[in-house]
């Protein structure tokens, strides 16, 4: 790898492109997720009370609306903006005058930063995602029992 500056700014550059790409995909994801859960557990919850389930079909019913309900919260931590927890300028002038007094070398270990955060940030945006997604399942696999039960009662 070459380790001139400019050569580590374009990789930096790249790198911090690539998890700004990544946040948005995994956003895309849970909104796609997010907008068939919601109406669903909606209508399960609604054909649940007006078909007067009872007995162990409503056990696994309940459980399931309840399942799918965590996976929505779940979904919003994705959803859910991160700043991170390193020191930034708070105005635009105060970010100007950070990046104009700073030499190359401190100026690379800001940019290395921002990637660190970003690529912290899909990180938990991911696991978050994919706890979703397991919950969504186990949510599906419980109303799919609760259709047996109610119909074999």
């Amino acid at each position: 790898m070459n380790t001139r500056p400019e050569n580590l700014a374009v990789a930096l550059a790249s790198r911090a492109d690539k998890a700004r790409a990544q946040t948005a995909h995994a956003d895309q994801k849970a909104q796609v997720l997010a907008s068939g859960l919601v109406p669903t557990i909606a209508a399960a919850i609604a054909a649940g009370a007006f078909a007067g389930i009872h007995g162990p079909a409503a056990v696994t019913g309940w459980a399931a609306a309840a399942i799918a309900a965590t996976a929505v919260v779940v979904l919003g931590m994705v959803l859910w903006p991160r700043a991170g927890h390193l020191p930034k300028p708070s105005t635009p002038e105060r970010l100007l005058e950070a990046l104009t007094t700073v030499d190359e070398t401190q100026r690379l270990n800001l940019a290395a930063a921002e990637v660190i955060r970003l690529e912290r940030i899909v990180t938990v945006k991911f696991r978050w995602l994919r706890t979703a997604m397991s919950l969504t399942g186990t949510a599906g696999l419980l109303a799919l029992a609760t259709v047996i039960l109610a119909v074999t009662n």
